[in-house]
């Protein structure tokens, strides 16, 4: 018959191995596609949508991975998970290179998710893989990974024992990541604000990229030296790195040239060389202004300000530049910028002479730093005012133009506004000294130095040594004056509130409890606590206060 006839069977054989082929040629070329193109969502979901078509299982591993990475981009973190952890399910347990990809990004992706438990997990399989594969290389990534979850978490101290740990057993065999690892270290000092300990650091991922050759950190381990010095005000030494990347300048992408020259057009104006500042501010203006950043436009104009700001009579451009700048600041929405700006144009009107102007520019200044204060944090706000020398700015320029006297209704605002600090500052002592005058006549367990509460960690948190409480989504951070980074929790603020109250803590805004024992000065927008912690005071919860101070119940 012609079904047994073997000539037709060794047909059909051979359209069911070409079959096969070709299926297994268009999954390659799906999963190439998706390689290609790793940073382009819709055209992940794209071939991710293709190769789920398949019933295969490496094409359903591929395109799971695939779909959660094109949410990753989005910044759909928890869908991207749930995508990963699907795809594992179609990984073959002896595919240790898949299962540790997976593992890994997972648990960056869970870190980014603020699910520090969920990553540490990830992280732990991680190790486990590699160590049941002897792969001392992706071991040490994996303790690196807990060194990010860590630093993530706000535990620093114990970011730079897993980075350390890491950074040994890559030193050990050699391996290629260790100045990666050293740049995680100092930057874990950086942000505890040991800058002694940042600099060794370093310097010693600068020395390790150099003995690897490693063209792309030893450019990012000079760059991070000279960001080092420019941030410590050592315009010298910052000059000294930066000038080490020109001299190879050709090799660095179009954007890293240009903001290498940003960098050289604001030291040298720094370092009163006018003339090489305006060369490099020329050389990077091009390439910027014809980008699509923004934030590098106006970073980039900010730099010109200031070279234009050290120049003789030249007011009326200052104006311009900065009235530009406010433009684009508020245009690019990125209101942190706007600060510094409107100061300098109220000093550029003061020195016009156009004083009735340049209280305004300073009112709007005031009004922006009170917005602000309303929507980021205190210590945001407060490195920008430290950043800029604002504040001392700012009461050189009321000193000046109150002095002009020039306008009734600006000073008698400023007047009024003083005067409900100063009956603010009046309540907020008078509850201090209660407190205190009630701590001495009742028994040693009632005094601030003697309370304390636990944390859901079992923490032990004494009152006395607690400056503030942020309320940060599902989180409470718990900043202590000796401490750099926060005590985190899961919690909410009014679960905290009764008991805090009970230590003398008041609340400044919904998302601010403050020790009143640690107040130093208190002004119309703002409180400021001892180390000069700024914490910012609304409108609502400074009402609030008032009417506490008139009804006396908080203190009987």
């Amino acid at each position: 018959m012609f079904l047994f006839n073997p000539y037709f069977l060794l047909f059909l054989f051979l359209l069911s191995v070409s079959t096969g082929h070709t299926q297994d040629n268009k999954i390659e070329e799906y999963i190439k596609k998706c390689e290609i193109n790793f940073r382009n969502s819709d055209s992940l979901f794209h071939y991710s949508n293709l190769l789920l078509q398949f019933d295969n299982n490496k094409a359903k591993e591929e395109g799971y991975y695939a779909r959660g990475y094109a949410f990753r981009n989005k910044m759909q973190l928890d869908s991207a998970l749930f995508y990963f952890d699907k795809s594992s399910t179609y990984t073959s347990k002896d595919d240790y290179t898949n299962l540790s990809r997976i593992a890994r990004l997972s648990s960056i992706t869970a870190t980014h998710a603020g699910d520090f438990e969920k990553a540490f997990l990830y992280s732990k399989k991680m190790k486990d893989l590699a160590s049941d594969k002897g792969d001392s290389l992706a071991f040490a990534l994996a303790v690196n990974q807990e060194g990010v979850i860590f630093k993530n978490k706000g535990d620093l101290n114990n970011a730079i024992n897993k980075y350390t740990t890491a950074g040994k057993i890559q030193k050990l065999n050699n391996f290629p990541q260790l100045p990666y690892t050293y740049t995680n270290i100092a930057v874990a000092y950086s942000e505890m604000k040991q800058d002694s300990l940042s600099l060794i650091w370093f310097q010693r991922a600068y020395k390790s990229a150099q003995e690897f050759k490693d063209s792309t950190i030893i450019t990012r381990s000079i760059n991070n030296l000279g960001n080092y010095f420019k941030i410590q005000k050592n315009t010298d030494s910052s000059l000294f790195y930066f000038n080490k990347l020109l001299k190879n300048e050709k090799s660095l992408a179009s954007a890293q040239r240009s903001l290498l020259h940003q960098n050289l057009a604001d030291l040298y104006n720094r370092a009163n060389n006018p003339e090489k500042a305006i060369y490099f501010y020329n050389k990077a203006e091009p390439v910027v202004n014809n980008g699509q950043n923004p934030r590098r436009k106006v970073e980039l104009l900010t730099v010109l300000l200031q070279i234009e700001k050290g120049k003789k009579n030249n007011a009326e451009k200052v104006l311009a530049i900065s009235d530009s700048l406010i433009g684009m600041i508020q245009s690019a929405n990125i209101p942190n910028k706007l600060l510094p700006i409107y100061l300098d144009k109220a000093e550029a009107l003061k020195e016009l002479g156009k004083f009735e102007k340049a209280v305004i520019a300073l009112d709007k200044y005031n009004r922006t730093k009170d917005s602000l204060s309303r929507f980021q944090d205190a210590a945001t706000i407060q490195r920008i005012v430290s950043e800029f020398e604002l504040a001392e700015k700012e009461i050189e320029l009321q000193a000046a133009l109150a002095s002009k006297d020039t306008s009734l209704k600006s000073i008698i605002i400023t007047g009024v506004l003083t005067l409900s600090s100063v009956m603010l500052l009046i309540f907020l002592y008078n509850r201090f000294q209660s407190s205190r005058n009630r701590n001495n006549t009742n028994s040693q367990e009632n005094n601030q130095s003697k309370k304390q509460f636990t944390l859901k960690s079992g923490r032990i948190v004494k009152c006395e040594e607690l400056a503030y409480v942020k309320s940060d989504g599902h989180y409470l951070e718990y900043y202590l004056l000796e401490n750099e980074q926060p005590i985190l929790e899961r919690n909410r603020l009014k679960n905290r509130l009764e008991e805090l109250r009970d230590c003398n803590f008041v609340q400044t805004h919904r998302s601010y409890i403050i020790n009143a024992e640690k107040i130093k000065t208190v002004y119309s927008t703002s409180i400021l606590l001892e180390k000069n912690i700024e914490i910012p005071l609304s409108r609502s919860f400074k009402q609030k206060l008032k009417e506490e101070e008139e009804n006396q119940t908080l203190f009987q």
